[in-house]
């Protein structure tokens, strides 16, 4: 394995570096020694394969669940809209971002992208 290098000049470079060298329990030590314990996702959450990655910024978003339905009639105008503001927020996300929600109870589907 070649040494890891500390030079990089765009987030995009970082990221692969990230992918590439290191691995989950190391950053969680790294955050645990930086004094931020509890960094990691809940077990639940699983990759579709073993040998998918995701790395980048984080674009976190709290959402709601809402059954009131959708239209004009609503008082406020992000939930007349279809979705409220999710998609919005899709539409928002910039590359090497990752979309992070919570909030939502499991009863509803989260979107993926």
């Amino acid at each position: 394995m070649s040494p890891i290098s500390t030079s990089w000049s765009a987030d995009s470079e970082l990221f692969e570096l990230a992918r590439r060298e290191l691995y989950s329990a190391v950053i969680g030590d790294i955050l645990d020694l930086l004094g931020r314990p509890h960094q990691f996702l809940s077990p639940q959450i699983q990759p579709l394969r073993m040998d998918f990655v995701l790395c980048g910024r984080a674009m976190t978003v709290l959402e709601a669940d809402d059954s009131g339905g959708e239209g004009g009639e609503r008082h406020n105008p992000a939930l007349a809209r279809p979705f409220g503001l999710m998609l919005k927020a899709l539409d928002d996300l910039r590359k090497d971002e990752v979309y992070i929600c919570s909030g939502a109870s499991p009863t509803y589907a989260l979107w993926e992208n």
